[in-house]
């Protein structure tokens, strides 16, 4: 992240890039009791991914997908998918990136 600062009136702007970053955090989601699959899509969600897309990508029903999500939320403790998507940001922003 750049920080620019302009004069004496005390602006700042703040440049992120915007482009995802691979993170790894389904070890972390593991770790508060998803399972394997559950963790991918979780994670996939997190980055930007439709339910449908992840589904046809994976070869089954976007009403699995949705069953799956039901279960990561009730895992989690969580009711919508907005709420995922800020615990995966923060929890990516803990974790560095991924090895390749």
């Amino acid at each position: 992240m750049e920080t620019i600062s302009f004069g004496g009136g005390g602006a700042m702007l703040l440049v992120r890039s915007l482009e995802p970053k691979l993170k790894d955090v389904e070890r972390h989601l593991r770790a508060l009791g998803l399972s394997p699959a559950e963790a991918r899509l979780a994670e996939a969600v997190g980055q930007g991914a439709t339910l449908r897309d992840y589904a046809d990508a994976r070869g089954f029903s976007s009403e699995t997908a949705r069953t799956h999500m039901r279960t990561i939320f009730a895992k989690l403790g969580i009711g919508r998918q907005a709420e995922l998507v800020a615990m995966l940001t923060r929890l990516a922003s803990s974790v560095g990136p991924q090895k390749r």
